[in-house]
């Protein structure tokens, strides 16, 4: 800290500039700390264009990349290089799916050298082993307590949980809502499934399910808001879903939503949010559209399974993975019961007002920054 500024002086980075478009967890994640963390003075690399508050110091990269890879790393380890000796702690927000040497040697390199230690809020490990060297902090922040469970099980010594820092979004003006409607032809109760194309994604589970619902409710739609990574053509894999429901019979009332510009307003244009996978499958630990849906007042089904089920907040139902009658029932249950829908999706909205506050997250950070700071002026590192 320097000058008459108590706040500790942050440098924020990850595996890509936080910049448009916000589709991806780390990005929205980091950007949601960095807006509420008010007790806080940030630097981080961003976009032309974006807007960032006072206490905010952006960095403008040329053409952001929109997916990471090798490109975009050297272009966050030359930023942290930069800029590291003029702060007082390094965080870095970004998934660790397996474990990145290179990165861990770098990071933990510059942090050496400069005596600025470092923070790793970790938004998803994966679905593979943990082990130390996924890790590249002094203190290392999960956003469920199965993953800071399996993190301490693996050796990492440091370990903090901190709810996601989400932001309350503002309720879509009705006509977004409404244009969201129209454009997807939904014209009666809707499932939302908002997911990325791959193999035990649970959306078999829904079509199949949807197939089965009692005939009062033979209108409902499900839509399908696929997120593809490289390598993947978005129309082919939503051909694949259109495909499957037509086999099913339901040709029409599967709905394949494209690129989607506005999240909240097709959120709040279904009546029920559901993600039903075998595994995340590097999705965030607390998916976003599931806390986003809350945040709504949309109730949710998931996977009866660590660490989705902890998304749930009681605002909704859980079924086991793959579990046809048990996925129908609990849809038939939400569509068919509004009364019933309504109060559990109040229910969840309470629970993530409390888990979500904003000085909760503040007060969080506060100790993590400081706790970062002690562990490394002791020369200890992120293994127990």
């Amino acid at each position: 800290m320097t000058g008459t500024d108590p706040r500790p002086r942050v440098l924020l980075a990850g595996s890509l500039p936080l910049a448009s478009p916000w589709n991806g967890a780390d990005k929205n994640m980091a950007r949601a700390i960095v807006r509420l963390d008010t007790g806080s003075r940030y630097t981080l690399l961003t976009g032309p264009g974006e807007a960032w508050p006072d206490h905010v110091t952006p960095v403008a990269a040329s053409r952001p990349g929109a997916v990471p890879g090798v490109r975009e790393w050297l272009r966050g380890a030359a930023f942290i290089a930069r800029n590291i000796r003029r702060h007082d702690v390094l965080h870095v927000v970004a998934s660790q799916r397996r474990w990145n040497p290179v990165a861990r040697l770098v990071v933990r390199g510059l942090s050496r050298l400069s005596g600025v230690p470092v923070v790793h809020t970790l938004p998803s490990p994966g679905d593979r082993g943990l082990s130390p060297g996924m890790t590249l902090g002094d203190v290392t922040v999960a956003f469920s307590r199965f993953t800071a469970d399996r993190l301490r099980a693996a050796g990492v010594a440091d370990v903090v949980t901190m709810f996601p820092p989400l932001e309350w979004l503002p309720v879509p003006a009705i006509g977004a809502v409404t244009a969201a409607r129209a454009r997807l032809g939904i014209d009666g109760p809707a499932v939302l499934c908002a997911t990325h194309a791959h193999s035990g994604n649970g959306l078999d589970t829904l079509i199949a399910a949807m197939a089965a619902l009692p005939p009062e409710l033979a209108k409902a739609q499900l839509v399908v808001a696929l997120r593809v990574r490289a390598g993947q053509s978005l129309e082919a894999e939503e051909s694949k879903v259109r495909a499957a429901a037509a086999s099913m019979g339901l040709a029409g009332r599967v709905v394949t939503a494209g690129r989607v510009e506005d999240m909240p307003a097709l959120i709040s244009a279904c009546s029920v949010t559901a993600l039903v996978p075998r595994s995340l499958s590097g999705k965030m630990d607390l998916p976003m559209v599931i806390l986003e849906s809350l945040a709504l007042a949309r109730p949710v089904l998931v996977t009866d399974r660590p660490p989705l089920n902890e998304a749930v907040l009681d605002g909704g139902l859980t079924a086991p993975y793959g579990d046809i009658p048990a996925v129908t029932a609990a849809l038939a249950r939400l569509l068919g019961d509004p009364a019933e829908a309504a109060r559990l999706a109040a229910a969840g909205r309470k629970r993530l007002a409390g888990e979500a506050a904003r000085s909760s997250v503040r007060d969080t950070l506060a100790s993590v920054y400081a706790r970062a700071a002690v562990r490394s002026s002791a020369g200890e590192s992120g293994r127990a």
